[in-house]
C-alpha cells in the first residue's frame, strides 16, 4: 500500500497552494482531489482527517 511521507505531503499540499491560489474553495477541491487519487475508496476518510487533524491519516493506522 502506498506510504505519503511528510516530505512528500508537504510537497503536494505546496503543490496544490500555488497552482490554487484564487480561493480556499479551489484549495479545498485540490485537497480533495489528492485524497481520491491517494487514498481511493477511502478518500473522505482521509480528508475529513486532514480537515479535523492538519494532517494526511496513515492508512496502516486506520482505526475502525
Amino acid at each position: 500500500m502506498f506510504n505519503v511521507t511528510n516530505k512528500a505531503q508537504d510537497f503536494y499540499l505546496n503543490m496544490f497552494k500555488i497552482f490554487s491560489r484564487k480561493s480556499s474553495r479551489s484549495n479545498d477541491n485540490g485537497i480533495k482531489s489528492y485524497c481520491q487519487s491517494e487514498y481511493g475508496k477511502d478518500w473522505y476518510w482521509a480528508y475529513n482527517s486532514y480537515k479535523v487533524d492538519g494532517k494526511f491519516p496513515n492508512p496502516l493506522r486506520r482505526s475502525v
